[in-house]
């Protein structure tokens, strides 16, 4: 019975070794390298190497940069946020289109939350009938986000109210707070701590960078054809992926010209774009292989920023 017990053991740790790992959980390190995406951020698994990190000058609490070449980029495409291995930053609202400021993180669990700075400013007639927005000061804002969905927030108070009225201890003394609209971060924490919700994990999960593993050409494949039949059973549970075909052409003698996968999926920059994706192939008349491409996620050639990936 030992040698049967012992095997039953063994298949019960892989199992747990190849499950999502959430970052939330406190007693696993953060992989530092930049998320593509919502899922790689939930699951701690950057896809690309990290960028440097630097404090900006124009908002020193909560503002961070980072520091990623043009190339880079390019090749990379939109980027949802990072770790430098200590800590998490997302990208502040006054950022969206450029991928240059992030904020830290400040509390990670069910609900995750980071804070941002905004400029308030007064409006002062000019002379000639115009009017110009004066800045004096700046407001703390806080942005959550949903660990179960992906969806961000603005921490206002109703949505506040409808989290911790579950709890009456709690939201009996957040309504008689003086400075509840102050305190109202600190409300969801406490809340959150004495509530420990689950965050839904499920094998349908895929990040960016599992995708783009999964859409590497194996030995297994053992022809083209063999090979996006076994794509697209693979990611047939995606719920991200909208639609995934074969694309091919051929010459009048029967022999392939090109074949490869193109997709719509929620990925890329818009979901409605029919993207190549994994590895595609083009042949000579003679059939011959011409040309072999392995495209990303969002129909970038892997080889451009192949030194960046991280493999899991």
């Amino acid at each position: 019975m030992k040698p049967l017990l012992s095997l039953v053991i063994l298949i019960c740790l892989s199992g747990i070794s190849s499950g999502q790992q959430l970052i939330t959980d406190i007693t696993v390190p953060l992989n530092p390298g930049i998320y593509r995406d919502f899922y790689e951020f939930k699951y701690n698994k950057p896809s690309i190497k990290t960028c440097d990190m630097i404090v900006s000058p124009e908002d020193p609490n909560y503002s961070f940069g980072a520091i990623i070449s043009k190339k880079d980029k390019k090749a990379v495409g939109r980027i949802y946020g990072y770790c430098d291995g200590r800590k998490v930053y997302l990208p502040t609202p006054v950022s969206m289109g450029s991928p240059d400021k992030y904020s830290k993180v400040s509390y990670m669990g069910r609900y995750s939350l980071y804070w941002y700075a905004t400029t308030r400013s007064v409006p002062i007639h000019t002379g000639n009938g115009m009017t110009v927005p004066i800045p004096v000061g700046t407001d703390d804002e806080a942005i959550v986000v949903d660990m179960n969905t992906g969806q961000k927030l603005d921490l206002s108070s109703k949505w506040v109210e409808l989290i911790i009225k579950e709890d009456p201890v709690i939201y009996n003394r957040y309504r008689t707070d003086e400075r509840s609209l102050e305190n109202r971060a600190a409300y969801l924490i406490e809340y959150l701590a004495r509530h420990k919700e689950e965050i839904q994990v499920s094998k349908d999960d895929l990040t960016s960078g599992d995708i783009n593993e999964i859409l590497l050409f194996r030995p297994t494949d053992s022809t083209p054809v063999d090979y996006c039949h076994r794509v697209m059973a693979d990611l047939s549970g995606c719920k991200d992926i909208k639609q995934i075909e074969i694309s091919e052409s051929k010459y009048s003698n029967g022999n392939y010209k090109y074949i490869g996968l193109q997709a719509k999926h929620y990925y890329g920059f818009s979901s409605d774009y029919v993207y190549k994706i994994g590895n595609w192939r083009y042949y000579y008349r003679d059939g011959k292989l011409k040309e072999e491409i392995n495209f990303d996620l969002i129909g970038h050639d892997r080889s451009a920023y192949e030194d960046l990936i991280i493999h899991y």
